[in-house]
């Protein structure tokens, strides 16, 4: 059985109601307390404004150093409203963006001078150019033998580069295909030349043993002028390859049977125009 249980003996909350009570008082009290004598105002020391203290012995004040003037550099295409623009010591350079005029076929030869002429001088080579007429036109460029190294550069790469360029700026001019052969110091009358000494020695190796002789690389402009002076030769075949190194020539006799068959790549290629 359960035994009920005993209810909690209390005085109805009588102890709780006597303890806010004495809150209550206390807290009139303390407001009664606090109106009858009000705290004095404080001061804040760090807002008071206290006057600044003088120097005895103030620092010299110090002068402020004056910035130099940039000078102002004229770029050098400003020069255009002059009639001569000088690029280096000794260096006269045409005048800049200068119109050539009118290009024609027939007065392309002096426009092929004035262009070659005006660029290598822009770009820091003095030269002298003079251009023969012909069905390709012939473009000599005479120079000093440090700018002619650097306009030839390794293997004719550069010189290449610059007939190129001509080329192009004299075919937008007549708006047709200007048809040259830019020389710089002879270089490929002298690369012609000593290809067809390799030719003939060639020919001369092929007669004795009987077996193909292999150029070097060399460049489309080259192996074609290979291919002709063999054909002047006579008696020997020519076809082209693909090495390690380049493209290059063979040189065989007429009679040899071979394998080795040119693929019509290599004979497009090598009918580059001169």
């Amino acid at each position: 059985m359960t035994t009920p249980k005993k209810p909690r003996r209390g005085f109805g909350g009588l102890g709780a109601r006597i303890k806010d009570r004495r809150l209550e008082a206390k807290a009139v009290e303390a407001a009664e307390a606090a109106k009858a004598n009000p705290p004095a105002e404080t001061e804040n020391p760090a807002a008071v404004e206290r006057p600044a203290a003088a120097l005895e012995n103030p620092a010299p004040a110090r002068p402020v150093p004056e910035r130099p003037r940039r000078e102002q550099r004229t770029p050098s295409y400003s020069s255009a409203r002059s009639e001569e623009e000088v690029i280096l010591s000794g260096i006269k350079g045409v005048k800049y963006a200068k119109s050539i005029g009118s290009v024609t076929d027939e007065n392309l030869d002096d426009a092929l001078t004035e262009l070659t002429d005006g660029m290598l001088a822009r770009a820091g080579f003095p030269c002298r150019c003079e251009t023969l007429p012909g069905e390709y036109r012939q473009i000599k460029v005479t120079t000093d033998d440090a700018s002619a190294g650097m306009l030839i550069g390794r293997h004719g790469q550069a010189i290449d580069a610059v007939e190129h360029l001509v080329e192009r700026m004299a075919s937008n001019a007549i708006d047709a295909r200007a048809r040259i052969n830019l020389d710089i110091n002879n270089y490929r009358q002298h690369r012609e030349e000593s290809l067809a000494e390799r030719v003939a020695e060639a020919s001369a190796a092929i007669q004795e043993t009987g077996r193909a002789f292999h150029m070097e690389p060399m460049s489309a402009r080259e192996r074609r002028l290979v291919h002709m002076e063999a054909a002047e030769l006579g008696g020997l075949r020519t076809f082209t390859m693909d090495g390690s190194g380049g493209k290059h020539v063979v040189i065989t006799r007429e009679e040899n049977e071979t394998n080795e068959v040119e693929s019509s790549v290599d004979r497009q290629d090598d009918g580059a125009e001169v």
